[in-house]
């Protein structure tokens, strides 16, 4: 029987593809600035920190409200540079850099925690990160590659994968609610800091002005699906292992393929067009990764 943590760490990848892709068409079609979209992402979202603030009671020990608060603080600095990856480049072929993380986590986890996998869940982790690499496959040129772009996601990647040993450093003691509360309150202060200078101010007022109905429906979606993502994600290392979690994790950018398949054939020009140099045998190959990858990694096998 598949236990509650592998169900958890699975649907935080399935919430984050439906982000991802709201994200990469309003970035790519809509609004064309990363900070004043990381403001009015966390503003936004700042609407389940009232759901929370009102529905439960929030922690006010030290581990919640300080890692807490620095986690929000670093996610609002480190989503500018997400955003600039998915304003150069294709979304699969970013969430696929981004899916490197695993391998960080697995690292940074063993120094801090001491928490050993078993060479067959290290195998899983690798299979996973490769099969992510395979799904967007595409022969690189200078022509069809954005290297300040990819360089941005690989930053994120590295600073996403110390977010979350941190929270599962503070989650041991912390329920995932009040957890997720204070970082929302350390993504606003992230927020303030941003605008705080000038020309990120104008820039943010000026965009504020532009939105309409339609792209605040769609920043509401991108919340919704992140807040999603992020409450499952929470929930599963706050009882299981974060590098197996993270492992899982690496299934976002099938997931993100999938998605992007479905859109671009029902409206065509939504997102941008994935890679079409990915073989079919290059898809079949990351489907067996894929399948072998998880169950190595959630000792199903």
């Amino acid at each position: 029987m598949v236990s509650a943590f592998l169900l958890l760490a699975l649907l935080a990848p399935l919430c984050w593809a439906g982000a991802n892709l709201v994200d990469n068409h309003i970035l790519s079609k809509r609004l064309r600035d990363p900070v004043a979209y990381d403001v009015l992402e966390i503003w936004v979202g700042s609407i389940f920190a009232v759901l929370i603030l009102i529905s439960v009671k929030v922690s006010l020990e030290f581990d919640a409200y300080f890692y807490g608060t620095l986690v929000g603080l670093g996610f609002s600095g480190l989503y500018v540079l997400y955003d600039i990856g998915m304003m150069k480049e294709e979304g699969t072929r970013v969430v696929s850099l981004i899916y490197t993380l695993p391998l960080y986590v697995a690292v940074i986890s063993w120094f801090v925690f001491g928490e050993e996998l078993v060479v067959r869940n290290y195998l899983g982790i690798v299979l996973l990160v490769v099969s992510a690499f395979l799904v967007s496959y595409k022969k690189l040129t200078r022509s069809n590659v954005s290297t300040s772009g990819l360089l941005m996601v690989i930053f994120f990647a590295i600073g996403s994968a110390c977010t979350r040993i941190v929270s599962k450093f503070a989650l041991g003691g912390v329920d995932v609610w009040s957890y997720l509360f204070w970082v929302f309150v350390g993504e606003n202060i992230g927020a303030l800091l941003l605008i705080s200078y000038p020309p990120f101010r104008r820039r943010t007022k000026a965009t504020i002005r532009s939105v309409g109905g339609q792209l605040s429906l769609l920043l509401v979606m991108s919340a919704s699906f992140a807040f999603a993502g992020y409450l499952s994600f929470y929930a599963a290392i706050s009882i299981g292992s974060v590098s197996i979690a993270s492992g899982v994790s690496a299934l976002q950018p099938t997931v993100v393929l999938v998605y992007s398949t479905i859109v671009s054939r029902r409206w065509p020009g939504t997102v941008p067009e994935e890679p079409s140099g990915s073989s079919y045998y290059f898809k079949i190959a990351a489907v067996v990764l894929i399948i072998v990858g998880t169950l190595l990694l959630g000792n199903l096998g």
